[in-house]
Order: C-alpha cells, then sequence, then structure tokens
C-alpha cells in the first residue's frame, strides 16, 4: 500500500536595516535609500533623531510587505525644514524588530 504525505515549509528571511550611503549630500545627490527587510507583512515606524538623541520626528508609519522595501529620505525632517549639517539616526521598529543607522549629512 502507497501512502502519501505532505509537508509545508515556511521560510522566513531575517529583519534587516541599511543605507545605501552613510554620507548624504542631499542638495547634490538623489535621496538617500533606506532600505528595510522585513520578514512578514507589517507595519512599521522610521524615526530621525539627531546625535544626542533628540527625536526629531518621524519620517514614516504604514504597512510594509514581506521582503525588501525602499523608503526614499530627502534630508528634509518631518516639520519640512532642511536638516543641518550632521550626524543623525535613523530609527526602525516594526513588530518585535527593532534597528537604528547613523548617516552624516555634508550640505
Amino acid at each position: 500500500r502507497l501512502v502519501t504525505v505532505q509537508a509545508a515549509v515556511t521560510v522566513r528571511g531575517a529583519n534587516k536595516l541599511t543605507l545605501n550611503r552613510n554620507l548624504f549630500e542631499p542638495d547634490r545627490e538623489v535621496p538617500l535609500d533606506i532600505n528595510l527587510t522585513l520578514s512578514s507583512n507589517r507595519q512599521e515606524r522610521m524615526d530621525v533623531y539627531d546625535l544626542a538623541g533628540v527625536h526629531l520626528g518621524k519620517l514614516s508609519e504604514d504597512l510594509y510587505n514581506a521582503g525588501w522595501n525602499t523608503y526614499y529620505w530627502n534630508g528634509r525632517l518631518p516639520n519640512g525644514m532642511l536638516a543641518g549639517s550632521g550626524v543623525y539616526i535613523i530609527t526602525l521598529h516594526s513588530g518585535e524588530f527593532k534597528d537604528w543607522k547613523k548617516c552624516m549629512i555634508v550640505r
């Protein structure tokens, strides 16, 4: 007698946050690519802080699909002001996943 067995395997990628470059010259370059990889479809929130840890605002809060996603930052703060020269920290919160990256803006 022949018995058939089926199994399902779900492979989830790792969560990840990357920048296409750490030195950003917004007046001369295309926007900064903030790349995120999510293991499942879910809500994310991206914020920007100065080096002293002061919250400058929310860049993005949206539902993203599993896999690679890109948010393009033009160097403006959420209030519309241009971010001045300096070091900034971009944070990502999505479910249990939290990460951050530093970038330097040169104007």
